[in-house]
Order: structure tokens, then C-alpha cells, then sequence
């Protein structure tokens, strides 16, 4: 080996003619190159070994995790409607006439009974009159008739004494009975005609009361559509003066819900409502009933839900357009999870630099199940790293889901991640 350190240029002619021709020279460079090359392979070995390792922190992502937890979960139906009042009456006339006055107006509070308005009595007047004129003379001719039937039995029964003595013919009693007989009529016709103008007075007296019309409710105005002087024409059917609602202190909250949601709808369940009219306030609602009768606009069926609503305040008015949402099932003190963390995957970690061992590790719980469906589940963190763990999902209101099986009340569960220097994924 002494001659490897013996530098070329200092050997006499003769030593180097000797050295190149048993190759020792041509050995000494292929052994310096050698060398070069291996200390060049540690070189970059150890620079990829920084690179992949400063890679692989770099990409190391930041967990976003949340607590597991207890707490009450509601399942809600939210729908869309209008409130209306439990009961809208049109008040219209029976009687034609002109009209005379009107006792009340718009927005204006009425009780059952109260007078609204007056049409003018003189036609329905005269027609009373008529009526008792009628009567009276009905009355008259009854009693003329009992009097021809009092004096015609008078003289049948005189006719029939005779008659048994032989003074008078068979002929003239039977014309005498026969008088009777239609005396009695008479007096069934009077009588009858004397009924007649009873009821004709009675309807003269009904059709002059319909001239006062009067409130079927209590209620408030809506509406009015009538003034002093106006000509109404009750002929054909009967106009409409007034739209009274029933006492706006309680109303009822019609909501369309859809077919997919009726359900879970039941009579007494408990609702909230807003109205754009009052955004900071909440409004408290019950379901009275479902409607069992399907209502379908543009292909979409709903079912009508009819809700009762205190409103002794008055803040709420019949056609205002209501959001509510109703309790359907409440699960108490559920063990839940965020909705997210069960849609959640986390990252395939990627590295910068591959290893002669293989690709980057798998995370823990990352197989799949039976024909590659995976059945449901949440990452939880374990010494750092995602690991997955199996859940049986229950009762969920959109926003938490009831979970039980491989997990626990203070797990925390992986929802979204951010890569270092980077924006969050989610």
C-alpha cells in the first residue's frame, strides 16, 4: 500500500516505466474515484434525508378537533306560511234598500248584536201595513163565515124537526144540510186566509228587522264597502258590506309541509315562529291538526299544518308571512358529535422524498369494509396520528348526530385540518 502514496512525478524514469507496466498507477485512480463517488452518494443520501424530513414536517397537517359531548338533541320540521284568523265573516244585506247609516268603520271592535249599519224602512214599512191590513180583513171574514154557520145549523136543525113530522120535504132537508156543509167551508177558508196574513205579517216584520244589519261576531273590521246613501240590490245574491274577523286575540298559523316531513308532524307538538315584522322576537306556537288532504303545486306535495297562536297583544296580523319550526322528537343528555366530523377525511400525508422501504405510512383505521363500503365513523386523534374508530349514528337535527360505539364523552374528534403555511382544508 506504500506505493500507492508515492507521488508519480517524483519517481525516476525508470520506477515509473516499472509501476505503469504492472498497472499499480492505473489502480490507484480507479480507487481515488471510488472513493469520491461514495463520499458524494453519503452526501446526497444525507441532504434527501434532511429534505424528506423537513418535508415531512412542513406537511405535517394542524388538526381542528371538537369535544364529544352530552347534550339535548331536537329534531325539527321548518315550513313556511301565513297566519290567518280563525274566523273571517263576510257581513252582506238580505234586503234591497237604500242605505241610511253606518254605525262603524274599519279597524273598528264589534260584538255580536252590535248595529252596523241602517237601511231606509220605508218600503218594508208599507209592506208591514199591507200585511196587517190583510190580516184584519182575513179576521172579518172569518167571523162572517162562523156567523153563516151558526144561522144555517140554526135552521137544519128546525128543517130536521119538521121533517120528522112530515112538514117539510126530504128534498129541502137536504138542500138545508148542504148549506151547512158549505158554511163550514167558509169558515176553513176564512180561517186559512187569516193564517196566511199571520205569516205575511211576520215576514213584513222579519224583512223591516234585516233593514238593521247587525254583527254575527265578535270581531274586528277588515273591511268596508258601504257608505250612507248607497243603493243595494239584494235581487240575485247578497252583497258584501263589511269582512269582520273573528277576535284577533287568538289566530291560527297555516304552514304547507312537505310530504317528506308530515310524520313527523303530530297535533300538540310545540312550534316557534318570526315574522319579518318583528325579527328579534319569537313567537310561540302548538299544532292544532294535519290536514289529511294533499295540496300539490308544481309536482310538489304538501300537507297543510294548522297551528294556534296566542296574540293578545295584537302584534300579529292575518296575512303576515311566518318561518316556524316545530319540535318534532327531543333525545336528552345524547352522547353527539358535530355532523362534520362524520363527513370528515383526513389528508393522504404526502413526503418529498421516497424511501427505498416504500411509499409514506397508512394512517390507523383507514380499511375499508365488506365490498368497499365503509361503514360509519369519526377520527379521533391517538399519540398524534387520525385513527378512525366505528359509531352507530341516531337521532340528528341537522347540526349534532347521537353516536354510540367505539367512542366516548371527551374524545376529541377530528373536523377539519389545516397544512402548515397553508389555508384550512375542510
Amino acid at each position: 500500500m506504500a506505493l500507492h502514496a508515492l507521488p508519480e512525478t517524483v519517481a525516476p524514469p525508470e520506477t515509473a516505466e516499472v509501476l505503469r507496466k504492472i498497472g499499480v498507477v492505473k489502480r490507484g485512480r480507479r480507487l481515488r474515484r471510488t472513493i469520491v463517488a461514495l463520499l458524494l452518494l453519503v452526501a446526497i443520501a444525507a441532504a434527501v434525508l434532511w429534505w424528506s424530513r423537513r418535508g415531512a414536517a412542513e406537511a405535517a397537517p394542524i388538526w381542528e378537533t371538537v369535544t364529544v359531548d352530552r347534550a339535548d338533541i331536537e329534531v325539527q320540521v321548518v315550513a313556511t306560511g301565513s297566519l290567518e284568523a280563525r274566523s273571517v265573516v263576510a257581513v252582506g244585506a238580505e234586503m234591497s234598500g237604500r242605505v241610511a247609516s253606518v254605525a262603524v268603520d274599519v279597524n273598528q271592535r264589534v260584538t255580536k248584536g252590535q248595529v252596523l249599519v241602517h237601511l231606509d224602512p220605508e218600503t218594508a214599512a208599507n209592506t208591514l201595513a199591507e200585511a196587517q191590513a190583510t190580516l184584519k180583513s182575513s179576521t172579518a171574514d172569518l167571523n162572517r163565515s162562523r156567523a153563516a154557520l151558526a144561522e144555517a145549523k140554526s135552521v137544519e136543525k128546525r128543517v130536521i124537526s119538521l121533517a120528522e113530522r112530515g112538514l117539510v120535504s126530504a128534498e129541502e132537508q137536504n138542500t138545508q144540510i148542504t148549506s151547512v156543509t158549505l158554511a163550514e167551508a167558509d169558515v176553513a177558508r176564512s180561517s186559512a186566509q187569516i193564517k196566511l196574513a199571520k205569516i205575511r205579517v211576520d215576514q213584513a216584520k222579519t224583512n223591516l228587522e234585516k233593514l238593521v244589519i247587525v254583527s254575527p261576531i265578535d270581531g274586528i273590521v277588515l273591511s268596508r264597502t258601504v257608505e250612507p246613501g248607497n243603493a243595494i240590490a239584494a235581487s240575485l245574491a247578497a252583497p258584501e258590506l263589511f269582512t269582520i274577523a273573528e277576535d284577533l286575540a287568538r289566530m291560527e298559523l297555516h304552514l304547507p309541509v312537505n310530504e317528506a316531513d308530515v310524520g313527523r308532524v303530530r297535533d300538540g307538538q310545540r312550534a316557534t315562529f318570526r315574522v319579518d315584522a318583528w325579527p328579534d322576537r319569537v313567537f310561540e306556537a302548538k299544532v292544532l291538526e294535519v290536514s289529511f288532504a294533499p295540496v300539490i303545486t308544481n309536482n310538489v306535495v304538501t300537507y297543510t299544518a294548522i297551528l294556534e297562536v296566542d296574540n293578545a297583544d295584537l302584534a300579529l296580523r292575518p296575512g303576515m308571512t311566518a318561518t316556524a319550526t316545530m319540535i318534532a322528537e327531543t333525545k336528552p343528555n345524547a352522547l353527539r358529535v358535530p355532523n362534520t366530523a362524520l363527513r370528515y377525511t383526513p389528508p393522504v400525508q404526502e413526503t418529498k422524498s421516497f424511501s427505498l422501504l416504500g411509499g409514506p405510512p397508512r394512517m390507523r383505521g383507514m380499511g375499508g369494509g365488506k365490498g368497499g363500503k365503509v361503514p360509519p365513523g369519526v377520527w379521533i386523534l391517538k399519540d398524534g396520528v387520525p385513527t378512525r374508530v366505528r359509531v352507530t349514528t341516531g337521532t340528528s337535527d341537522g347540526t349534532y348526530t347521537e353516536v354510540d360505539g367505539e367512542i366516548a364523552e371527551g374524545d376529541e374528534v377530528i373536523v377539519a385540518h389545516e397544512k402548515a403555511g397553508a389555508q384550512g382544508a375542510r
